[in-house]
């Protein structure tokens, strides 16, 4: 039976949405007059010259985790191409610095990144002096970025005219725990800002530290320390010819953090709209490239001896439309302006 009114019209799209609800497939069948129109949209023409209108491509998709990844409208098959990779974050590297004596000291800043480079460590030896009792004096003046380390052995005065200095060796073992096993609790530590803390230190030997001699005076300078790339917060990404690649920390870095990376760099953008289909906050891991899949051309229709007729639209259950075997999403169909239909 025929339809011809729009409130009649407006029914029969009710019935279909509702069995579509249920559960069922159901047909549209529409009475078409005239040739089809190949420009953007696809234009079939009923008996009384009104329209449905379908959108000229259909676009690739990849929902990946919590996000889904949908080709920019107008690419069509070649939406296909468009991949995305996540490659996890490239960690910081602390900054180095030496203190070339006779055996080199390896000082390893406590803080990975690049904001130490440049920065100095200073040791001073100064004379032997009339220290309290056995103990070795370990000043550290400065700041963070020009750090001044002066050590000064022990002359004996106060201990029984016996010496008291600190091997390169030794030296390394106080920094990394502020004493020396060998002569524990014999080094007296100045730090009012916690200077100490700032580096580790390796090497050195059995030589002694002597004013004028091993060590005084050495200047260490920090350099070679790189700051993380990719971690969460800060993920980076790039884009070559259709694969879209992101740098970010896995199982730490959010759905929500790559979305915004993705949709604040121009060349990604412009391939994809990325939406959160999960839950923003849930951390998401890394993935080999991976294809957007499901991008069409624009559709050719024309009824079956590509003359004026009925063509049937076959709508099923999971809102799939059927148009002469192909198969697309049914929201691209526009039934509004039908003023004729069949309902089987």
């Amino acid at each position: 039976m025929h339809y011809r009114s729009p409130s009649h019209i407006a029914r029969r799209i009710a019935k279909i949405t509702t069995l579509l609800t249920q559960g069922h497939d159901t047909a549209l069948s529409v009475r078409l007059k005239g040739e089809v129109d190949p420009a953007d949209n696809l234009r079939i023409s009923s008996r009384d010259m009104t329209s449905i209108n379908m959108n000229a491509t259909f676009e690739a998709l990849l929902v990946e985790q919590d996000l889904t990844y949908d080709a920019d409208a107008g690419q069509g098959k070649s939406g296909n191409n468009i991949t995305i990779e996540y490659i996890d974050f490239i960690a910081a590297v602390a900054a180095l610095a030496t203190l070339d004596i006779t055996a080199d000291i390896i000082l390893t800043s406590a803080v990975a990144g690049a904001a130490r480079n440049t920065d100095d460590l200073t040791l001073q030896i100064i004379p032997a002096a009339a220290n309290p009792t056995d103990t070795i004096l370990a000043v550290w003046t400065g700041d963070a970025n020009n750090i001044v380390l002066t050590i000064t052995p022990n002359d004996g005065t106060n201990n029984g005219a016996t010496p008291v200095d600190l091997t390169t060796a030794e030296l390394v073992e106080y920094i990394n725990t502020g004493d020396v096993a060998a002569k524990s609790g014999q080094v007296s530590e100045t730090d009012v800002s916690g200077l100490r803390n700032d580096q580790t230190a390796a090497g050195g030997d059995a030589t002694v530290l002597v004013d004028s001699g091993e060590g005084d005076g050495v200047v260490a300078t920090f350099s070679a320390g790189a700051n993380a790339i990719g971690d969460a917060g800060n993920e980076v990404v790039t884009v070559n010819d259709n694969a879209i690649t992101v740098r970010m920390e896995d199982g730490v870095s959010d759905a929500d953090e790559i979305k915004a990376a993705i949709d604040a760099f121009g060349a990604a953008a412009a391939l994809v709209d990325v939406t959160v289909s999960g839950t923003g906050t849930t951390a998401q891991n890394v993935i080999t490239p991976t294809n957007l899949a499901g991008g069409e051309d624009r559709v050719v229709f024309n009824s079956p001896d590509d003359s004026p007729g009925s063509e049937t639209f076959t709508i099923d259950k999971d809102n799939i439309l059927i148009i002469n075997r192909l198969r697309t999403k049914k929201y691209l169909l526009d039934l509004s302006s039908v003023t004729r239909v069949t309902i089987t």
